[in-house]
C-alpha cells in the first residue's frame, strides 16, 4: 500500500495583522491592505510591488518588509526572504508573526535549532500568537522533546478547544510513545473538526495497518 504523501505545513499559517509592539504606519495604510489581499490571494507579484513602493516611502515600515520577506519565500526566494526578515527583527525583536514565520521557514528548510529560537522568541512576546506554538511543538517532536511539544499542543487547546491541528498533534506523540488508543482517540477528534487533513489521515492509516485494520486504513489513505 502506498503511503499517502503528508502536506506540508505552510507558512501563511502565520499571514494576520500584527500584535502588540508593531503598529503600521497609517499614511500607508490603503496600500498595505491592497497588498495584503493580493497576498491572500497568492498574487505575490503583485503585492510585492506595493510592499516595496511602500518601503521606498518608508524603509523601516516593518510589516511591509516582513510580508515581502514572505511574498519572496512563496515565490522561491528563501535567502533574500530570511535577510529581509532577520532585518526586521533587528529593528523590531518583539515582532512576534514575523519571529515564527521565519522559524516556521528554518523548519523547512530542516534547521530545527533556528527553527527553535524564533519560534520560542515569537512566543516570548507575543503568548497569543497560536502558530508559533504549532511551529515550534513540530520541532520538539522532531528532537523527541515529547513532553516540551505536549505543553506546547495543551496551550493551543485552552485557547481553542476544537483545533483540529493540536489534536493531531498530541496524537502523533500518543503514537510516538507506543500509546496507540490514545493516539486513535485524538487522531477521530481531530478528523471530527477537519476530515480532509492530510497529515492526520496519513497517520491514522499508518496506526490501522500497524493494528492489522486493513479495511479501515486502506479508508483512510
Amino acid at each position: 500500500m502506498a503511503k499517502k504523501k503528508s502536506g506540508r505545513k505552510q507558512v501563511v499559517r502565520s499571514l494576520k495583522k500584527p500584535r502588540k509592539a508593531v503598529i503600521p504606519n497609517p499614511a500607508h495604510a490603503a496600500s498595505l491592505q491592497q497588498a495584503l489581499r493580493y497576498h491572500e490571494q497568492q498574487q505575490y507579484p503583485q503585492a510585492m510591488i506595493l510592499y516595496q513602493k511602500i518601503l521606498i516611502a518608508d524603509p523601516n515600515h516593518l510589516v511591509a518588509m516582513q510580508f515581502l520577506g514572505l511574498a519572496k519565500h512563496q515565490q522561491g526566494d528563501t535567502k533574500t526572504a530570511i535577510e529581509y526578515m532577520q532585518q526586521v527583527l533587528k529593528l523590531e525583536p518583539r515582532y512576534s508573526v514575523c519571529a515564527s514565520n521565519l522559524g516556521l521557514i528554518y523548519y523547512q528548510q530542516k534547521d530545527l535549532e533556528l527553527a527553535r529560537k524564533y519560534n520560542q522568541q515569537a512566543i516570548k512576546h507575543d503568548k497569543e500568537n497560536l502558530a508559533a506554538y504549532l511551529n515550534v511543538a513540530q520541532v520538539y517532536i522532531d528532537q523527541r522533546e515529547f513532553k516540551l511539544a505536549e505543553n506546547c499542543y495543551q496551550h493551543v487547546l485552552r485557547r481553542e478547544a476544537k483545533h483540529a491541528e493540536a489534536l493531531g498533534g498530541l496524537g502523533l506523540i500518543a503514537y510516538k510513545q507506543i500509546k496507540f488508543a490514545a493516539a486513535k482517540d485524538y487522531y477521530q477528534q481531530s478528523l471530527a473538526i477537519n476530515p480532509r487533513n492530510a497529515d492526520v489521515l496519513n497517520n491514522l492509516g499508518l496506526l490501522q495497518v500497524y493494528q492489522t485494520e486493513f479495511v479501515q486504513a486502506k479508508n483512510s489513505f
